[in-house]
């Protein structure tokens, strides 16, 4: 299996400061041995994959600074802290403990830096994908998105925390299918941002991966701009990742680009080498 992947980020047509990060790591814990008295000379090969996009808010400033510092803190909670776990599904709590704390540190950071900087409003949305292949463990907060496209199929992995979700659910409706309303821009659950004191109750999602699935996360500069069906299509067609976030990148601003808009690809592909 080989992972065909690619990340883009663009201001948008509107605005004057692009408030949206992300980022596409490789993490890796491996053994070398060079001399050893012991018979067994190998060890095992811990290989990760993290895939995450923010998008920062509370002005142009603070929204760009609070994003960054969340995908940081969550990039060294990654490769320094976070335990190292078989790629097995019995540990899927433990790792999502993991992703638990991290958003909670990224939160600490976010709110510790704004107080001191007096950018006091300053937040961000975070969501993350995990790979510890063939495991998938998403962590989100706010209204960027995970998408999974598995063969004819499209799913939304994770839910808008907005106050158009909330009164769509209180109503007994599928957000997804609720008409648009200016509530839908209003965050109900964030990093930072003006509401410190409220709730923090961060998504954690899990599924596993199959050969040919093909992982999208996005800030809501395109899932505004661009429907759903209208990304399935765009990643169906186009087998190059790169390709893929450049043409929805171009669709969302095509279609006002009113936001900045930040795609990540990843598409989990067999690879030919090891058939032969």
């Amino acid at each position: 299996m080989y992972i065909d992947h690619y990340g883009i980020t663009d201001i948008g047509k509107r605005q004057k400061v692009n408030e949206d990060q992300f980022i596409i790591a490789d993490l890796n814990r491996e053994v070398i041995v060079q001399q050893t008295s012991v018979t067994k000379k190998e060890y095992n090969k811990e290989y990760a994959k993290l895939f995450i996009v923010a998008d920062g808010i509370g002005g142009h400033l603070g929204g760009q600074a609070a994003s960054a510092i969340a995908v940081e803190t969550v990039v060294r909670y990654a490769a320094n802290t976070i335990p190292w776990f078989p790629a097995q599904e019995e540990y899927k709590e433990e790792i999502g403990k993991s992703l638990k704390k991290v958003l909670a540190l990224c939160k600490r950071n976010v709110e510790a830096v704004g107080e001191t900087s007096q950018m006091n409003n300053m937040g961000t949305t975070l969501t993350v994908g995990y790979v510890l292949w063939p495991h998938l463990y998403i962590a989100h907060i706010g209204d960027s998105r995970c998408y999974l496209l598995r063969y004819s199929e499209i799913s939304q992995m994770t839910e808008d925390d907005t106050i158009g979700a909330v009164i769509a659910k209180a109503r007994g409706l599928d957000p997804s299918e609720a008409k648009p309303s200016d509530w839908d821009n209003i965050l109900s659950n964030a990093i930072g941002g003006s509401k410190k004191d409220a709730s923090f109750e961060p998504e954690l999602g899990y599924t596993k991966l199959w050969h040919n699935d093909c992982l999208l996360l996005c800030t809501d500069g395109l899932s505004n701009q661009v429907s759903k069906e209208k990304i399935f299509h765009t990643v169906k067609f186009n087998p190059s990742s790169q390709t893929i976030c450049e043409k929805l990148v171009g669709m969302a601003n095509e279609a006002g680009g009113n936001d900045n808009v930040t795609v990540v690809v990843a598409q989990f592909k067999e690879d030919p080498s090891s058939s032969t």
